[in-house]
């Protein structure tokens, strides 16, 4: 069943239900019986670092206002993205942005991991009117709306304005707009009769009973425009008799007028200010007074205009359009900080008791939002988010491989045939001069087929570049009838190592995918791009764009396709056939994007993915080895399969289990190498206080390199050190070394790092280090850190512990 989470960190730690709390209480209310058990309460915890699972039933009645239940909420249970299914949905209805932890850094990772990501969007104020916000505020605040507009898939606001705002910003960013829904804010706030004298109302507020009032109700702040009021009633009002009551706790940045409040020569006599009042005393204070006033310079809805509708009493707003959304024809306007027009306005009414009769008149027929109705249309806007229901096609026997090269899969056929039965044909897409010769392939039971170039492009002309090449041509021969509903896609260099049945690719009615990596970790090779780096930076902007989860299915083994799932992919993104991204990476997480429980994710089986271990950093371990990805060079002397036979014969079944035992201990020792080095970076962060890192920095013409203090590896290890780049850094050599008593035991390859590569990796690489040839002993030793801009050399050493 698709869970919904929904996010209440903040009501969990409220002890007064008012303002975002009171909207989040009420809505989880209402969602809660209309939802029901799909829905999971979470709640960030600090001293953990992850959210919280909360118990349901006490979370409901701590809302309805119990507040012993607030102790029962916690279940002790925790949870991070990585647990949360595909499909599942993320909802954001708090107020997080100043939470310790940053909507930038959890987003991406529920993205790709599948999980939808829904907010519920109370106003952009801080981006809109930044003077009304404090700068710690506006901060964070960029880092939460920068993230879920970035994102999100979809976004729920309390009006159209605030939407039509975040649109406008969006526009802005050059960032796609995500689909939007709006749902007011309800009304629950307790309407007491006509005659609400009762005990519960405050004396001091009582002597207003028999005056004529201009009342504004909400937080004292800059941005609802207090002053405005004082302004206006000492250009005249005063004299007019009529009084001015503000009712509402002292917020940020009004010591000044705070000042002016309390030693306002009106105040007790015609200006009065109420702190700390019950909703009985609002109620009577909203029933009694003759109007409203709302002066706002910027809201996201604005509750007050709705209480004071509710009980029948005219409101005097700024002319704003959320303000005129939310008060429609019911009230009264004037032109934003015109104390003239609003006085005007005043004394129209003051003066025509006619006129002010018409308009409560006109008011008595006013109906405000129920919490039930704002709920409705949120589950309504969620359940756009409900999985599309398709089941996996399970008649596969069909192998596609994209090739030229008759000797390598005419070599990896005979594999394909011993340890793949459910495969019955191959059909190899080739250039038609290759043709005749793979058909003649020696086969013992497989049928192989060709779809050559010719029949794939017809008229079109093949892009030059590798990796744009391959995609242009598989989405092309997707439209071909030559290739089955759903397939194995491979390539002519994957083999498999032990018997496969269909179960490696279906799971009950899912799919099963691989993948290698995490596209938006992927840095690639600095210092030598090639086609097949830039291919998955392409793929990581196409996913992020479309807010598509962003894992790397590039696994180098024979992937399962669902080719109407791709067609549709090609039909929805037009033009994507000439884009150069990655076939497997785009198919998996358009997919899962669409259809969470048809793709499952599981990490790869790939011996030799990547060739070398010197090649980039390996984030995603192998749960096994079951496909070979085949490389000449791995049977070199001093390489990994050294001594196994390169083609199939009656030893393979034998060579086979060497090569999985020989790659299960490569890389259990790499992991095991790499946690000599995070051990010691959770040491010193928790001794010091700091990560050891390192920094190249270009400024005013020089470079300036920054270390750790010291640093800990295990010897003979292959590490992939982080290195962070600032400033505009460009063609300039670098390289790592190793020494022992000023001699040099190790030297990385020389690097050229540009500011095109670094760019493309927001200026963080991996470079590569050999932490000592075979042999290396335990102990201190020096690693240099070299730079050279061609002007001048730039190095510093750091003492490295080997052990």
């Amino acid at each position: 069943m698709q869970k919904i989470y929904i996010e209440v960190t903040n009501l969990t730690k409220a002890r007064s239900l008012t303002g975002i709390q009171r909207v989040v209480k009420s809505v989880v209310l209402e969602l809660n019986e209309i939802c029901g058990a799909k829905l999971c309460f979470i709640a960030y915890n600090n001293s953990f670092s992850r959210f919280e699972l909360l118990n349901s039933d006490s979370l409901i009645e701590f809302a309805k206002g119990n507040k012993g239940a607030l102790d029962k909420m916690f279940s002790g249970e925790y949870i991070m993205p990585d647990n949360m299914k595909p499909g599942d949905i993320f909802f954001e209805i708090d107020a997080v942005w100043n939470e310790n932890y940053k909507s930038s850094v959890l987003l991406p990772k529920l993205k790709q991991n599948g999980v939808r990501i829904a907010c519920y969007v109370y106003d952009v104020i801080p981006i809109t009117h930044p003077q009304f916000t404090h700068y710690s505020i506006r901060f964070n605040y960029m880092n939460y709306i920068g993230a879920y507009l970035q994102y999100a898939d979809i976004l729920i606001t309390s009006s159209q304005s605030t939407l039509d705002s975040i649109y406008e910003l969006s526009d802005k960013l050059g960032l796609k707009r995500i689909p939007g829904f709006v749902s007011w804010h309800g009304s629950d706030f307790n309407i007491s009769s006509s005659n609400a004298g009762s005990s519960e109302v405050s004396e001091n507020v009582k002597i207003l009973a028999d005056r004529r009032f201009i009342l504004i109700v909400g937080t004292i702040e800059p941005r609802k425009n207090h002053s405005f009021l004082l302004d206006a009633f000492e250009n005249g009002l005063f004299e007019k008799n009529i009084s001015l009551v503000f009712a509402g706790k002292m917020g940020w940045n009004v010591e000044k007028l705070k000042e002016r409040i309390v030693n306002h020569p009106e105040n007790g006599k015609k200006f009065f200010y109420f702190e700390g009042l019950n909703d009985a005393s609002i109620d009577y204070l909203y029933s009694k007074a003759f109007a409203v006033a709302q002066p706002t310079y910027a809201e996201g809805f604005c509750l007050p205009i709705i209480e004071s509708l509710q009980r029948g009493t005219p409101v005097l707003a700024s002319d704003i359009p959320v303000l005129r959304e939310v008060g429609g024809d019911y009230c009264r306007y004037f032109k934003l900080d015109d104390i003239k027009e609003f006085g005007n306005v005043l004394s129209d009414l003051m003066e025509n008791e006619s006129k002010y009769q018409k308009l409560k008149e006109h008011i008595a027929g006013y109906r405000a939002s129920t919490w039930k109705e704002t709920a409705v249309k949120i589950a309504d806007a969620l359940d756009t988010l409900k999985i599309k229901e398709k089941k996996a096609k399970k008649n596969v026997s069909q192998m596609v491989v994209l090739t030229a090269r008759v000797d390598d899969i005419a070599r990896s056929v005979p594999f394909i045939e011993a340890y793949m039965p459910f495969i019955e044909r191959i059909l190899l897409c080739c250039p038609d001069s290759v043709a005749d010769e793979m058909k003649s392939i020696p086969t013992k039971r497989i049928k192989i087929d060709t779809l050559t170039d010719q029949e794939i492009l017809g008229t079109r002309e093949l892009p030059k570049d590798h990796s744009t090449r391959n995609y242009f041509l598989r989405c092309l021969a997707m439209q071909s009838d030559k290739i089955d509903e759903v397939f194995i896609m491979s390539d002519d260099d994957y083999r498999p190592l032990k018997n496969i049945t269909l179960d490696m690719y279906i799971e009950d009615n899912s799919y099963i995918a691989y993948y290698c990596n995490r596209l938006n970790e992927w840095k690639g090779v600095v210092g030598a791009m090639t086609s097949y780096d830039h291919c998955h930076f392409k793929s990581r902007d196409f996913v992020n764009k479309n807010r598509y989860p962003a894992l790397q299915y590039s696994s180098h083994m024979p992937q399962i396709i669902d080719k109407e799932i791709f067609l549709e992919m090609i039909c929805e993104h037009e033009g994507i056939e000439l884009t150069g991204i990655d076939e497997w990476t785009s198919y998996f997480n358009y997919a899962q994007a669409k259809y969470p429980d048809l793709i499952k994710s599981k990490p790869y089986v790939t011996a030799n993915w990547p060739g070398l271990l010197t090649d980039w950093k390996i984030r995603i371990k192998p749960t096994e080895f079951v496909f070979e990805n085949f490389y000449d060079v791995m049977y070199e002397e001093g390489q990994i399969f050294e001594g196994l036979s390169k083609t199939y014969n009656e030893n393979t079944d034998a060579e086979n289990i060497e090569k999985q035992k020989r790659c299960e201990k490569a890389i259990a020792d790499y992991f095991k190498q790499k946690s000599v080095y995070a051990s010691f970076c959770e040491k010193e962060i928790k001794d010091k206080l700091e990560i050891p890192s390192f920094v190249i920095k270009f400024n005013e013409g020089k470079y300036f390199i920054s270390t750790p203090e010291h640093l800990e590896m295990a010897k003979e290890s292959v590490m992939h050190l982080p290195i962070k780049t600032v400033g505009d850094i460009d063609n300039v050599s670098f390289q790592l070394e190793i020494r022992k008593e000023n001699s040099c035991i190790q030297r990385m390859t020389e690097l050229n790092l540009n500011k095109k590569d670094l760019s493309i990796i927001d200026n963080e690489f991996d470079a590569t280090l050999i932490c000592g040839p075979k042999g290396t002993r335990a102990g201190e030793y020096q690693l240099s850190l070299i730079l050279d801009d061609g002007h001048d050399r730039y190095e510093k050493s750091v003492p490295l512990k080997l052990i």
